[in-house]
């Protein structure tokens, strides 16, 4: 019982954590209040980037995987390879 009741509570709190960031991305301060401005050269943007990964792997824990939409079919060439532009 115990091991279902400590698999309940990681649940809950990986459930809080991708609520949380995805109201973070929502930006609902609207840039006036983030942990980085977004007006810092580049490190401006890692915050969202931080929260993106961890929202990714949040969904990922509940078996969504978003990530894999973005994945080449097996066979799937590169245009730049489709073009005798491998390389080598």
């Amino acid at each position: 019982m115990g091991n279902s009741a400590g698999k309940l509570a990681r649940s809950a709190i990986v459930w809080l954590v991708c609520i949380l960031t995805a109201v973070y991305m929502l930006n609902p301060g609207a840039g006036k209040k983030e942990l980085l401005p977004d007006d810092m050269q580049f490190f401006g943007n890692l915050d969202e980037l931080v929260a993106a990964l961890i929202l990714l792997s949040g969904l990922r824990y509940f078996g969504l995987d978003v990530v894999k939409f973005f994945a080449r079919e097996p066979g799937e060439l590169r245009k730049k390879d489709r073009c005798g532009m491998s390389g080598s």
